[in-house]
């Protein structure tokens, strides 16, 4: 998604990538170990937020904010990705 046209705006194909990049590098594998499901309208959504729980994560990153409003629930915060760029120094 973070490719997607209009998704990152002012940024470069490359410069995604460079990002991306540091984030898999800087990311550890999570192991679940208790599930908080179901808390979203989606699925898929709650694996998200299982495993920003396990991880004691302070954000989550999506464009799915309706969906991961649980979140919020056990402190962590939803930012969208231009948020994230923002909050990180690399948009204005």
């Amino acid at each position: 998604m973070a490719r997607r046209p209009g998704n990152a705006p002012g940024l470069s194909p490359q410069d995604i990538t460079d990002i991306l990049n540091l984030i898999y590098l800087q990311s550890h594998r999570q192991l679940v170990w208790f599930s908080w499901r179901p808390v979203s309208p989606d699925p898929g959504d709650d694996l998200v937020l299982d495993g920003a729980v396990a991880g004691r994560c302070d954000f989550v990153v999506s464009f799915n904010e309706r969906h991961l409003q649980a979140a919020r629930e056990f402190g962590i915060e939803v930012l969208k990705p231009a948020e994230l760029l923002k909050l990180i120094g690399e948009i204005k």
